[in-house]
């Protein structure tokens, strides 16, 4: 639950900043769209993977 306020958090503060850290704007393009959420797709089990293959 933490994630989420801070990522909330995070937007609402991008959102409202005149120089944004990274602007999400970006985000309305369908190419960078999708290819964050195949990259977040893809990378998330290979983290897990190697958070749990040393146990």
């Amino acid at each position: 639950m933490a994630i989420a306020a801070l990522l909330t958090a995070f937007v609402a503060w991008e959102r409202s900043s005149p120089d944004p850290l990274w602007p999400l704007a970006v985000l309305r393009l369908r190419t960078v769209r999708s290819a964050t959420l195949a990259a977040v797709t893809f990378f998330t089990p290979v983290l897990g993977l190697l958070f749990f293959a040393p146990l």
